[in-house]
């Protein structure tokens, strides 16, 4: 089984940062170290993926600079496949993580080169699933009402791949995108939705804080939409998995297809496991796509797929092995 992962891809740079630590104008703070390493969807999900064994390849757009050559550098140096393309015109996406200890992290972005990814010249060939990262950051990919980001679902469809999105959340710079409207045709496209419950809020234009309820809501609506599959995390309440009916399912690819006995109409939470020390919060949602993915494509069931994801992201909050942490 192979899979693509192709959109958003970035540098994070992470600097150790004291407890305590403020960011008013005129002070001098003593920090730790730098640490810079791959990022975005694409690395996060599909190097997750690569540990449990799947053959991925890797699709995205950096920059034609220094940012770029380390960026293909730390890939390689993990033997990942990659098919990336350089931009003559932006420089390399990064993103500069804020995480003072025992804070949910925060991210400083720019965009770059990841504005230039349409989707076009993804190549879908010997593949089997498509798994498709942060729409809202990937800005030719939303432009349009999302003409290219459908374009390249449908052209997956046609191809025969099992189509997977995950999402971002959406700031203040994407107001200009009607997301309820693109989610709908996105969901009308998609065999599988892994986002964070905060992703869809943003999404709808929401600050509030979901509650289980509405964690349920959210999922059932896209299920509702046309999506095959939603895997909707929601943190420390653990995730929530719903399928929908036969008749979805026959209707995908034969990878999905054949699990609809076991996995149609299934509708259930997982609890999140319980996590020692935290190394990070960064890349645990996509680990969480990356673990639920490799399940699916091993054909387990619904709820060993969901606890692969919550497996993973556990792993990448203590900053373990993925592989060492889920029985293979």
């Amino acid at each position: 089984m192979r899979a693509i992962v192709a959109g958003h891809i970035c540098l994070d740079f992470t600097p150790r940062l004291p407890a305590g630590t403020d960011i008013r104008p005129g002070t001098l703070r003593e920090i730790g170290p730098m640490a810079v390493s791959a990022g975005g969807c694409v690395y996060n999900t599909g190097s997750a993926m690569a540990e449990l064994g799947v053959d991925v390849r890797l699709a995205a757009e950096i920059g034609d600079d220094v940012l770029g050559d380390l960026l293909e550098s730390q890939l390689t140096a993990e033997h990942l496949h990659v098919d990336l393309l350089r931009s003559q015109t932006h420089a390399t996406s990064f993103s500069i993580v804020v995480e003072r200890p025992g804070e949910d992290r925060s991210f400083w972005h720019h965009v770059g080169a990841c504005g230039d990814f349409d989707g076009s010249a993804v190549d879908l060939s010997e593949a089997d699933v498509l798994h498709l990262g942060y729409p809202s950051l990937l800005p030719a990919l939303s432009a349009d009402g999302g003409r290219a980001l459908t374009a390249l679902l449908r052209r997956a469809r046609a191809a025969g791949l099992v189509t997977s999105v995950d999402l971002a959340v959406v700031d203040d710079s994407s107001s200009h995108t009607d997301w309820p409207a693109l989610l709908r045709q996105v969901c009308a496209l998609t065999d599988v939705l892994t986002p964070s419950i905060d992703d869809l809020q943003s999404a709808f234009g929401s600050a509030e804080t979901a509650g289980p309820e509405t964690v349920v809501e959210r999922a059932e609506w896209a299920i509702a939409q046309g999506a095959a599959v939603v895997a909707l995390s929601a943190g420390a309440r653990g995730s929530y998995l719903a399928v929908a009916d036969h008749a979805r399912l026959d209707a995908a690819p034969d990878l999905l297809s054949r699990h609809a006995p076991h996995w149609s109409g299934y509708r259930g939470w997982i609890a999140a496991p319980p996590v020692g020390d935290v190394v990070t919060t960064n890349g645990a949602g996509d680990a969480h796509s990356g673990g639920f993915l490799a399940a699916l494509m091993r054909g387990h069931d619904p709820l060993t797929a969901a606890r692969y994801a919550a497996e993973a992201a556990r792993a990448r909050i203590q900053g373990l092995p993925i592989r060492e942490s889920i029985p293979l």
